[in-house]
C-alpha cells in the first residue's frame, strides 16, 4: 500500500510540475516532446524500475495535471474574496468540485484496483502422519518470491503445525511439524501465491 501511495505521489508531483511548465510556455511540438521525455524518462522512470506498481504512475501524472487548474481556480476564488465582498462565482465552485471529484476518483482507482500484471497460483496439500518435507513447484517462475498465504482446513479436528522453508521464485518447501495420527489424511492446507511472472527458463 505504501509503495502504491509513493508511486501515485511521484506521478502527481511530476504531472503538476509539467502542467505548470506547459501553462507558462507556448505549446509547440518541441515543448510537448520535452515534457513527454521528462514524464516518461530520467529520474522518475529510474525510480520506478524496481517498483511493482508502475501502472499507478500514469494515474499520478493525470492527477498532477488536474491539480494545476484546481490550484489556479482556488487561488482566484480566494483573491476575489479578499478583494471584494462578492462571493465566488458559481462556475468557479463547480470547477473546484468537478476537479476535486476527479482527483478523488483517480486516487481511489490507484489504491483499489488490483495490479493487472499480477498472477495467482493455488494448490492444496493433504497432510499425512510422518510425511517428509514436500517441495511445491509453481507452474512458472515469478519475478521475485511471491506473497504466499496458507490456510488450514481441519473439519473440526485438532489443527496441525507446519512451516515453510526455502521459498523462492520457483516454489517452496512445506514442512509438517506435528499432526495427530488420528487426523492423517483428513486435514488439508491450501496455498495461494501471488506476484509478477518472471522469465521462463529454457
Amino acid at each position: 500500500m505504501f509503495e502504491r501511495v509513493g508511486v501515485l505521489c511521484l506521478g502527481a508531483l511530476v504531472g503538476y510540475l509539467l502542467a505548470v511548465g506547459l501553462a507558462n510556455t507556448r505549446p509547440t511540438v518541441r515543448v510537448v516532446v520535452t515534457i513527454l521525455g521528462a514524464a516518461l524518462g530520467g529520474v522518475p522512470v529510474a525510480f520506478l524500475a524496481q517498483s511493482l506498481f508502475k501502472w499507478v504512475y500514469p494515474l499520478g501524472l493525470v492527477a498532477g495535471f488536474l491539480m494545476r487548474p484546481l490550484v489556479e481556480v482556488t487561488s482566484q476564488s480566494a483573491s476575489r474574496e479578499h478583494g471584494s465582498a462578492a462571493a465566488p462565482s458559481r462556475s468557479s465552485g463547480a470547477r473546484i468540485l468537478l476537479i476535486a471529484s476527479a482527483l478523488v476518483v483517480i486516487a481511489a482507482l490507484a489504491l483499489a484496483l488490483p495490479d493487472p500484471s499480477l498472477v495467482t497460483e493455488r494448490g492444496e496439500i493433504v497432510l499425512t502422519t510422518g510425511m517428509a518435507p514436500k517441495t511445491v513447484h509453481y507452474s512458472r517462475p515469478f519475478e521475485r518470491a511471491p506473497a504466499l498465504e496458507l490456510e488450514q482446513y481441519t473439519g473440526g479436528r485438532d489443527p496441525a503445525s507446519y512451516h515453510v522453508e526455502a521459498q523462492d521464485v520457483d516454489g517452496f518447501v512445506f514442512v509438517l511439524d506435528n499432526l495427530s495420527p488420528f487426523n492423517s489424511g483428513d486435514i488439508r492446507v491450501s496455498w495461494t501465491a501471488q506476484g509478477r511472472p518472471g522469465d521462463v527458463k529454457q
